[in-house]
């Protein structure tokens, strides 16, 4: 759902992202950048502003999301690496790696 607004004679958007579920996982952009490649590189779910613009960014904050693992509050980039790892462990259904195919495929 875009935002939308004026400003001088530059029409500006933002998309904002709304869930009707919380536990809904989306693709969520917070910031949409300015004109600089190095705030274009960090935030590229959304083009940025033009040079000439009289606006740097536009930024949304969304609230924190939390994954509550035995009573502890764990960042997401951890759960994803320990899904990660233990979805390749031995015996865990993925003994077979895809690295391991393409080895043998190689030789």
């Amino acid at each position: 759902m875009p935002l939308q607004w004026q400003v001088g004679t530059e029409r500006v958007s933002k998309n904002l992202m709304v869930a009707g579920n919380a536990n809904r996982l989306q693709k969520v952009a917070e910031r949409r950048p300015g004109a600089g490649w190095l705030d274009r590189l960090l935030h590229p779910a959304e083009p940025g502003f033009d040079a000439g613009s009289l606006v740097r960014a536009v930024v949304v904050h969304y609230p924190k999301r939390s994954t509550p693992i035995l009573s502890l509050d764990i960042p997401w980039w951890l759960t994803f690496i320990v899904v990660s790892m233990l979805a390749r462990w031995p015996g865990a259904g993925g003994s077979e790696s895809v690295f391991n195919k393409w080895q043998e495929f190689r030789i």
